[in-house]
């Protein structure tokens, strides 16, 4: 089922729970905001 494999995260009895998929791509996403938060130039003074 494509629907599963697109599923970010699962209510539990415990609570909250991310997926593989979940975890990946926040993997992903992390390094990519930072270099982009480093590039950025501070305002003129």
């Amino acid at each position: 089922m494509e629907e599963d494999f697109l599923k970010m995260s699962t209510r539990t009895s415990q609570g909250f729970e991310w997926t593989d998929l979940a975890l990946r791509t926040v993997d992903t996403a992390r390094p990519i905001a930072a270099d982009a938060v480093q590039k950025v130039d501070p305002a003129p003074r």
